[in-house]
């Protein structure tokens, strides 16, 4: 601020010096008038003026403050000696509240340590008293121990003399049962010999009654064979005059429909030893050809070359005409069995059966056929596979898979893996799983690959286990209560 002061009164200065040397001359050689230096001069001076009044403003200020500052500091110091007045009086106050609390403690301690050492003492007088018992219990503890080892020593010498007394009567009584022994096997011996001859002359004499029985019942079987062979004749010359006679047709289909429901395997063997016999005229070509419609058993003949044969016929699934060739529903029939059973067939058509695979063959390469696969859980939920071919090749090589159509159906694609593989049953391992048989890890039969998808001649079981009757698309693992496959022409 002075600096500032000194620069405005040395430029006033200069100015009028310069007027009273007549400097005006140069101002007017530059073109400026002479008023108006006197008029920057007249302002600096108003400015100077001002300057001075702003001056003695701030100096009154600056006193004003220095006065409240002064004021304020009276204060401070006036109330730091009343705050260091009131810290004094409160630690003299907290130093005699903690003199007061140590000394109560201090009693409380001197009588609690009293306590303690009465109850120590106490304490004490019971631990003595204790050690006197059991000085005095274990004294007599050891008498009752001596006297017991005492008691012990004469008891053993009486056990011992008791057990060399028991030994010679045992000794005498082996010696005794083994005479006994000696004795009762002979008698034995004779008993049986005697028995067995009494059982060689009944043996001989029934072995004559039987011989008899039979040569009397080969006789029957005789007659009834030459019986039954004349009463074929007859049916044959029947047969021939109703086929050439036209209104006779309808008793010809009703005749052979009682033939087909009546027929069994045993018969059909009958029928094919008779050479009589025109088979054709009672058998149907498939049972999509059978004309009565109604489900059951029947005689099939696929052509004439072919030997005819007993098959269960099924009319209402899926329009009718399927041929069954495996059925299971209760797991009374055991189908973990060889491979000759599986190539001929075997069980009931009136229960659970497998129609044979050499017949599946015959049937299968000679016309197109299609595959129906019927299932059910043991919740009796039903689901279906079906595809559109099916044929099984033939002995020679193995009855593979051999053609397998597209898939259509609810339980699940399970069988496709299973094409082009051979047969597999647990004497006959053609699976391609190396040192294994499939047939006999999984307890069935089937086209097994490695080792399967789907195990339809499986264990009849309700559990989760791959040895079970498995569609694994269905349900993985899970035995099913109930399985059918058919096949019908296309």
């Amino acid at each position: 601020m002075y600096v500032t002061k000194i620069g405005v009164l040395v430029m006033v200065a200069l100015f009028s010096i310069a007027k009273v040397r007549g400097v005006d001359r140069n101002i007017r050689d530059t073109t400026l008038p002479v008023f108006a230096f006197e008029m920057i001069i007249t302002k600096l001076e108003h400015l100077l003026d001002k300057w001075n009044e702003a001056e003695a403003a701030v100096k009154q200020d600056r006193e004003i403050v220095e006065q409240k500052l002064a004021g304020l500091t009276r204060s401070i110091i006036q109330q730091e000696k009343t705050m260091d007045q009131l810290l004094t009086k409160q630690q003299t106050l907290l130093n005699q509240m903690l003199q007061d609390k140590w000394n109560e403690m201090k009693a409380e301690m001197k009588q609690d340590r009293e306590i303690v050492e009465q109850k120590l003492a106490d304490v004490t007088r019971s631990i003595i008293h204790l050690e006197k018992t059991m000085v005095q219990n274990l004294t007599k503890q050891h008498t009752q121990w001596n006297e017991m080892k005492a008691e012990m020593k004469q008891d053993r010498e009486i056990v011992d003399q008791k057990l060399t007394g028991v030994t010679r009567s045992i000794i005498q009584q082996e010696k005794t049962m083994d005479q006994n022994l000696t004795k009762q096997q002979t008698l034995l011996n004779q008993m049986l010999q005697d028995k067995w001859n009494e059982l060689k002359a009944e043996m001989k004499q029934d072995r004559d009654i039987v011989e008899q029985k039979l040569a009397s019942v080969t006789r029957s079987i005789i007659q009834q064979e030459i019986t039954i062979d004349q009463s074929l004749t007859n049916v044959k010359t029947q047969l021939n005059q109703m086929l050439t006679e036209q209104t006779v047709n309808a008793k010809r289909k009703k005749m052979k429909q009682e033939i087909q429901k009546l027929a069994s395997n045993n018969d059909l063997a009958r029928f094919k030893a008779s050479s009589g016999l025109y088979l054709q005229s009672i058998s149907s070509g498939s049972c999509k050809e059978e004309p009565s419609k109604e489900s059951g058993k029947y005689i099939l003949q696929s052509t004439e070359k072919d030997e005819p044969f007993l098959g269960y016929c099924e009319q209402t699934a899926f329009g009718g005409g399927w041929l069954v060739f495996q059925y299971r529903y209760d797991g009374s029939v055991d189908f973990f069995r060889k491979w000759t059973e599986y190539r001929d067939g075997f069980g009931s058509m009136d229960g659970e059966f497998w129609l044979g695979l050499e017949q599946l063959h015959r049937l299968t390469s000679a016309r197109k056929h299609e595959l129906l696969v019927e299932l059910k859980d043991f919740d009796g939920n039903y689901i279906y596979a079906r595809y559109d071919e099916f044929a099984i090749g033939s002995e020679e090589e193995q009855f593979p898979l051999a053609k397998l159509g597209a898939y259509t159906g609810t339980a699940g694609e399970s069988l496709l893996v299973h094409k082009g593989m051979k047969f597999v049953t647990k004497d006959r391992n053609n699976d391609l799983t190396p040192n294994t048989n499939c047939a006999i890890r999984y307890k069935g039969a089937w086209w097994y690959n490695k080792c399967h998808d789907s195990n339809l001649n499986g264990l009849y079981r309700n559990s989760v286990d791959g040895k079970n009757i498995v569609w694994s698309h269905y349900k993985l693992r899970l035995g099913l209560a109930y399985t059918r496959m058919l096949i019908r022409e296309t």
